[in-house]
């Protein structure tokens, strides 16, 4: 919870009290989005490293970019476990460096963001900050490396074909994960909405355990209503986007749920949200398939080829129906995150236990990891339990 302790009195950052409510007049409220610290403010968090620009230089090779992480401004670092001084390539532990644009407002409004709201938080499935830099108008952030990276880099079929060693139960674990992550931030006092759900910003350790990343855009709830001007940038990323925030400006931990809903549709048909590639009418993911995600015999026929089949087919549509809850139009009308996580976990025994298929057969059918978990089960009841707590 964000309340100040004992061991935190002496700091300079605040700790994010619920911000103010504006009344628009009508007897609405929203939350006041201007709660960015001035970077003076920022001292120490008691959880993180302060970086020194020149060690986070040498522990990158001079900022030298790694292929792997996708991204231009994301460097793979060695630092000393212990000490988290700047190692050799291969030497100590890896990190990964993000190094965000000189001279950009929004850019540095999101690195506040990300330091104090991810330097405060403590979940299996969130992305684990280590540290920061703030030196001569230079703005890094340190995080915890995951050796599999990003979803999408598994989830799209991008010639590589690496869609394939992603089984029904490994992609349900991620989402029962992402759900867990989500679930944590909005139980959160004040509520956290995370505002960008998608593929690119789940990341994956070494046993495909998925953590939320990026949280530049992150903002404390419940509701906030953002004035758009005519012709201004919507914060966030195109097919993902909930309507109400197109239309209004307004989001909250709804919003967060839509985004949930088209994550979840990928999931399902190893898709891209937005494809322009794809013939004439079936560009936009969601308006493409959102019709057949009402009838079983339709389902199947977008359901991932790469499954090969191998997977519960009632499963599949209690996923496609709850793709089509977190999909309305109305906010009111979506799940919350913890309604989503507890289907999704019942969704998940379904590969455990006799299920009928479409054809009217029963299959018993073992949904499980492909060789990521060889020969074992997830413990269940280790995903009920979604205590909410922020460090520090």
């Amino acid at each position: 919870m964000f309340f100040a302790t004992d061991d935190d009195k002496d700091l300079k950052l605040p700790l994010l009290p619920p911000p103010p409510y504006n009344n628009d007049g009508q007897g609405n409220t929203s939350t006041n989005t201007d709660m960015f610290l001035d970077t003076r403010e920022v001292d120490k968090i008691p959880s993180l490293k302060e970086f020194k620009f020149t060690h986070l230089k040498k522990a990158t090779s001079n900022f030298s970019r790694d292929p792997l992480l996708g991204r231009e401004f994301l460097m793979l670092g060695w630092i000393d476990e212990n000490t988290f001084a700047p190692r050799k390539p291969g030497v100590g532990i890896a990190v990964v460096v993000k190094r965000l644009q000189k001279g950009s407002y929004e850019r540095q409004q999101e690195w506040l963001t990300e330091v104090s709201m991810l330097g405060r938080l403590s979940h299996p499935n969130i992305i684990r900050l280590l540290g920061y830099c703030n030196e001569k108008d230079e703005y890094l952030l340190v995080y915890e490396y995951r050796q599999n990276q990003s979803f999408d880099r598994f989830l799209y079929a991008n010639g590589t074909d690496i869609g394939k060693s992603l089984s029904w139960g490994t992609r349900l674990m991620i989402m029962i994960g992402v759900a867990r992550g989500l679930a944590y931030l909005h139980s959160s006092k004040p509520p956290i909405i995370f505002r960008d759900v998608k593929t690119s910003d789940i990341l994956l350790d070494q046993d495909f355990n998925a953590k939320l990343a990026d949280f530049g855009l992150a903002r404390l709830g419940p509701e906030i209503k953002e004035k758009l001007v005519g012709g201004e940038e919507i914060l966030g990323t195109h097919g993902y986007v909930a309507p109400e925030y197109l239309a209004t400006g307004h989001f909250s931990v709804k919003t967060d749920m839509f985004g949930f809903g088209v994550v979840l549709l990928e999931t399902l048909t190893g898709l891209r949200s937005i494809d322009a590639a794809r013939p004439i009418g079936r560009s936009n993911l969601v308006g493409w398939t959102m019709p057949m995600l009402k009838r079983r015999e339709e389902l199947e026929k977008i359901m991932d080829p790469r499954l090969e089949q191998n997977y519960p087919l009632e499963a599949a549509f209690k996923c496609a129906k709850l793709v089509l809850r977190c999909l309305a139009y109305s906010p009111k009308d979506r799940p919350s995150s913890e309604e989503v996580l507890h289907s999704l976990e019942q969704i998940y025994r379904l590969g455990y236990t006799g299920d009928q298929g479409m054809d009217g057969s029963t299959k018993a059918i073992r949904c499980g990891f492909n060789g990521y978990y060889p020969g074992s089960w997830y413990p269940m009841g280790t995903l009920v339990n979604t205590t909410v707590g922020v460090s520090g």
